[in-house]
């Protein structure tokens, strides 16, 4: 038995997934740029400062389309390291409590993220 099936009125539907598909990188990293640049401020504004060094190098930069990299020792086009106690100062050590900073905005970043791509992608969905 032989079925065959014609397909009528999909055209539009196919111009819409086109065009989102097409507007995929921008639906992603704007959102990821976003989300990165707020948990970078509330990375500085959790770090205890004594100095300010630490709270200086905690930043955002964009390697490609869709990635970031956040954390301590990151100033966009300068190759620098974290101050040497920047993880002691996060995860703690045997003669000091931790005291997190990037693990909270990360975690935070990680919630909302998903949330902003999907509405992102429903207003381009909507939009085209």
């Amino acid at each position: 038995m032989n079925i065959k099936l014609k397909k009528f009125g999909f055209e539009a539907i196919q111009a819409k997934l086109d065009t989102a598909i097409a507007n995929m990188d921008k639906t992603i990293n704007n959102p990821l740029v976003a989300a990165a640049a707020r948990a970078e401020g509330m990375a500085k504004r959790l770090v205890r400062v004594d100095s300010g060094h630490l709270r200086s190098t905690i930043g955002v930069e964009v390697l490609a389309p869709n990635r970031v990299f956040f954390g301590a020792g990151v100033l966009p086009g300068i190759k620098m390291f974290p101050p040497f106690y920047a993880g002691w100062v996060e995860w703690g050590t045997i003669k000091m409590a931790p005291r997190p900073y990037i693990t909270p905005a990360a975690m935070v970043m990680e919630m909302e993220l998903p949330h902003t791509i999907t509405a992102n992608f429903i207003a381009e969905w909507e939009g085209s």
